[in-house]
């Protein structure tokens, strides 16, 4: 994925010293977000010369995918990186290729939240200066949780012992959380959409994520510079 050379930061790490402007935070949205399809499309043909099961695109299939994407994140293949590789995703122990599964992972998590979310789950950029994810790409819905924060938090804790259902069970809670906000909006007789305008979206759900991005793996991605 061509771009600039410093957008990387917008989902690999600490924030940049300068953040991204408006402008170069929408560009990398939208090229990262052009490349999802195919990165899925590459995932699968990953899984078939692997001799996996296909996944059918329900919840429970994370529980495969994620030891899949584990166990290959540090072996290294030809394949085109993803933008946001850089070098401290590499100290992760993450090789272009682990990253690129790692891609295909989080566009699978993008499948599900479109699946029932529809355009809720469209990508917006975050400008609000007071959010974690400032300048970051973030679902246009607030109570739906970035797939790609998910996946690399998903990874970094089973790597350190947790259980196959890790993923599936932070995916899990942001779809209910979703769906209890769209119930709330109904509950109080409300006929509008509960998408939340493109240009600034106020992400509640940040709060308790309100920690700033440390240098440890699973903490954010952003391109590289």
């Amino acid at each position: 994925m061509e771009g600039s050379s410093r957008d990387g930061d917008v989902l690999s790490g600490a924030r940049a010293a300068r953040p991204l402007s408006k402008v170069e935070a929408e560009a990398f949205r939208d090229r990262w977000v052009a490349t999802l399809p195919e990165r899925l499309a590459w995932l699968r043909e990953e899984l078939v010369a692997a001799r996996q099961t296909i996944p059918n695109g329900s919840l429970a299939s994370l529980d495969g995918l994620l030891p899949f994407v584990v166990a290959r994140i540090g072996l290294t293949r030809p394949v085109d990186a993803p933008e946001w590789y850089d070098e401290r995703v590499q100290s992760w122990g993450w090789s272009e290729y682990g990253a690129g599964l790692a891609e295909g992972l989080m566009a699978y998590v993008v499948a599900i939240y479109r699946a029932e979310a529809g355009d809720a789950a469209d990508w917006v950029v975050d400008h609000d200066p007071r959010n974690a994810f400032f300048r970051h790409p973030v679902p246009r819905d607030p109570a739906i949780a970035p797939a790609w924060r998910q996946v690399i938090a998903a990874i970094s804790k089973f790597r350190a012992g947790a259980g196959a259902d890790c993923l599936r069970i932070s995916v899990e809670s942001s779809l209910q959380g979703y769906r209890d906000a769209r119930a709330g909006v109904a509950g109080e007789g409300a006929h509008e959409s509960v998408r939340v305008p493109a240009a600034a979206p106020s992400h509640a759900w940040l709060a308790a994520a309100r920690r700033p991005p440390s240098s440890a793996e699973g903490s954010v991605p952003s391109p590289r510079r």
